[in-house]
């Protein structure tokens, strides 16, 4: 998939790729020290995450123990040289903007299908161009304008706002937001 950019040439979507680690309880040999490593190695997991793992390995199917991770954990895990551990490349969607943009540019699926905003209706352009798509939004206006909604909707208690600017001489759209939005790299968390 084509990149997607602001006017000022800022990536707002951009494909990379990841690499995700799973487990086959099958293949374990040392339950306790393979946890006690992927304690050392996933130090952002919690207690209750572990908890969870562990349960998984007395299942005996395969899970995933963390998606996207970092190259220093991905050292840290061929350093292990465990066959349980299965390692998967994937090509993955990111989103460095993060909720700034999140209901302009929507989002894909596993299969890399846009399944909402320009991830969807631009999504044989996505798929067929090599150049980057630009968009007439600005990331600084963008913000601008986030950050004065949020304050009112703090001052006001409203449960979401919208906002639109447009270039009247033009048409081009600078900014465009809604409120509630949210974070499209973190797929896990949203919620209708």
């Amino acid at each position: 998939r084509s990149s997607i950019l602001d006017r000022n040439g800022n990536i707002l979507a951009k494909t990379v790729f990841t690499t995700n680690v799973g487990l086959n309880p099958n293949l374990v040999i040392d339950k306790k020290r393979l946890l006690l490593n992927l304690r050392l190695i996933f130090q952002d997991k919690s207690i209750e995450e572990f908890e969870i793992i562990e349960k998984k390995l007395n299942r005996k199917k395969f899970f995933y123990i963390k998606k996207k991770i970092t190259q220093d954990q991905l050292n840290q895990v061929l350093l292990l040289g465990d066959k349980s551990i299965i390692l998967e490349e994937k090509i993955s969607r990111i989103y460095p903007q993060k909720n700034l943009f999140s209901h302009i540019i929507g989002q894909i699926d596993d299969d890399n299908l846009g399944i909402s905003g320009l991830e969807k209706s631009l999504d044989v352009d996505l798929k067929k161009n090599d150049k980057s798509i630009k968009l007439t939004v600005d990331k600084d206006i963008q913000l601008l304008i986030r950050e004065e909604l949020i304050k009112f909707n703090r001052i006001f208690k409203t449960k979401g706002s919208a906002s639109i600017l447009m270039d009247i001489n033009n048409g081009e759209v600078l900014s465009i937001i809604s409120l509630p939005d949210f974070d499209p790299n973190q797929r896990e968390n949203i919620t209708d």
